[in-house]
This record gives C-alpha cells, structure tokens and sequence, in this order.
C-alpha cells in the first residue's frame, strides 16, 4: 500500500484473520517427520493462504504384525483430506526360557485381571497403559509363572535375568502368585524359569478289571475337566506294571503317575492265566524273584506274603470257582481306585 499527499497525522488501523490452514499450496507436498522411536510424528505443508509452513501433530497407533515387526500408523488431517504414514521397527522381545512344569501367561497392560496370551514363549514390550507395542525404552511386560501340579517353582530375581531394562517387580497377591513386571525395557530380554520336580510317593492304582485295553480305560476311569490320559503298555492289556498318566490338555504336562497293580496277573500281560500260576509257585520254591509289583499282584490273598494259599487261590480262580478281589487298598503306599 501506498499514502500520497499526507497533510496531517494520519492513523492506519490494520486487521488480520487467522489462516484457517485448510489447503496444501498448489505445487507442494506434505512430508512426515518421525520421533526415533516411531512414538510420535508430525505432518509439514505450505499453505496455500497464508504461504506458512504448517505442522500438524499426527496421531500414531501400533500394533504386533508378526513376532519380528511393529507396524506404527501415523494419520493426519489438512482440511477435508486425511494422511497417514507407516512405519515398521523391530519390537524388544521378552523370551522366556521356561524349564519343565512351567508355563507363562501375559498381560498387555498393568490390569492382570485377565489373560491377554497364555502358555507363551515370549513377549513384547508395550506402553503400560493401551498395551500397545512400543520401543520408547519406556515399554514393560506383565507375566505371570504358573506352575504344574507336582512341581516348586525356584522363584525370580535379577539374576535369572538378561538384557536391557531397568527394573523386575514382584507384584503377585494371593489369588495371582509367582506373578511380575519388567519395566523400562530397552532391548531383548531373556527370562529363565526354573522348577524343581517335587518328589512323590509311588501311586498305585487298583481296582481295575482284566483284560482291559487302552482304548476301554478312558471309560472307567474319572479325570477333571482338561485332562487326559496316557498309557505306558507294552501288551494288548493293561496289567501289572502298566503305566497310567494323568496329564494336563493345555501343558501336556504329566500331573500324575499311577502305577497298575492287577492281582493274579503276576507276568503283566493283563490277564489271569496259568502263566502266573506258574510264576507263583517258582517263587514260592525260590526258583523266581518277582518284583516289587508282581509281587503285590501274586499276593491275592493280601495278607503281605507270597504262599502256597495264593497258589490254591489262584487255581480256583482259573477254574471258575473263585474271583479275585480287585479292590483292596495297600496301606503301604499311596493307592487310588478309579
């Protein structure tokens, strides 16, 4: 502008309106900037109106797209037109190298109220509070041990512990033991959980029939819900000697171990025939050792000893004129009927 022919003090009131910055300048293209770990960026543009350089903070989101990559989402808006950006980073993983009767269950965020994965191998490290996966060095992960029936956890600290972050919290309550947090994770991290087995006494099993398969055994005997059974049989029946396992659906891991004793069948093969007869005269003239089991199964009488009325028993037995009870518990050790 331009005032000619000033005769006297003059005032010029000036009035600006603030750009709206709402158009890309003809010719221009916005660009991206992005924080160094992927946490924020920024979309910059020349107006149109004002010829400003503009920057409009974007908002970024992350999500897990596989084990090895982040995908972080930035999305902006210039007027009615929406941008967005992609990035991709390597997440800090949490691996836990887990022993035998352990399993990890995680929590995206600090709420362990429910499980976000469980029977895990490893993690990653997310923002505290939306569980999103971050590499701000500010990342944490949220784990909880849980330990199979049979077996002591060794516990957790510092020293089971390799990599880079800051600090390892216990924050287990009565209801959620052996459960904890890694906080301010700035690299890969590797956990090692160790339990010990506890020892047990030898369970025996009793109270089964002869001549039953594998197959059949699931129908007579109870098991809790997620749970299954395994067999360690080396004939067509379970017998004397046979292994039976009560193992967890979700682990595989073995909760219990019974050990079959079938009275009469001293050989094992899971049937009463004159085979063990035969074996149980040989060790009544010393001509035969049984062991531990077979011995309990040719003591059909139960009264702790292997003699000529166990014979006589089991000769009526395969005659037809006497049955064999099943049913009795050994005081000795510990026995469970199906």
């Amino acid at each position: 502008y331009r005032i000619t022919k000033i005769t006297a003090d003059t005032t010029v009131t000036i009035t600006t309106v603030a750009c709206e910055h709402g158009t890309v300048a003809e010719g221009a293209t916005p660009y991206w900037t992005w924080s160094d770990d992927f946490a924020a960026a920024t979309l910059s543009y020349t107006c149109a109106e004002c010829g400003g350089i503009v920057q409009t903070q974007a908002a970024v989101t992350s999500v897990l797209t596989d084990a090895s990559a982040i995908t972080f989402t930035a999305t902006a808006a210039i007027g009615e037109t929406d941008y967005s950006d992609i990035k991709t980073a390597a997440p800090f993983t949490v691996t836990f190298d887990a022993g035998e009767g352990i399993t990890v269950n995680i929590y995206y965020t600090q709420d362990t109220s429910s499980v976000d994965e469980s029977s895990v191998t490893s993690g990653v490290a997310r923002d505290s509070d939306s569980g999103s996966p971050v590499i701000t060095g500010d990342g944490q992960i949220n784990f909880t041990v849980v330990v199979a029936d049979g077996y002591t956890f060794d516990g957790l600290t510092k020293d089971d512990l390799s990599g880079g972050y800051k600090n390892l919290k216990d924050i287990s309550t009565t209801e959620l033991p052996y459960t904890y947090r890694i906080t301010k994770i700035t690299a890969d991290v590797t956990v090692t959980l160790a339990a010990t087995k506890t020892e047990t006494q030898d369970l025996i099993l009793t109270g089964l029939p002869a001549g039953l398969t594998v197959s059949d055994a699931a129908s007579v005997i109870d098991l809790n819900e997620g749970e299954h059974l395994e067999f360690i049989c080396n004939t067509a029946y379970l017998g004397t000697g046979s292994k039976i396992q009560v193992v967890a659906d979700a682990t595989g891991f073995v909760l219990k171990e019974y050990t079959l004793i079938l009275y009469g069948d001293v050989d094992g093969d899971g049937l009463i025939t004159a085979a063990d007869q035969t074996l149980v005269k040989k060790a009544i003239n010393g001509n035969k050792t049984l062991d531990s089991y077979a011995a309990e199964a040719a003591d059909v009488n139960h009264d702790g000893a292997v003699d000529s009325t166990d014979y006589s028993m089991l000769k009526l037995a395969l005659k037809g004129k006497l049955v064999i009870e099943q049913d009795y518990q050994l005081a000795e050790q510990q026995t469970e009927e199906p």
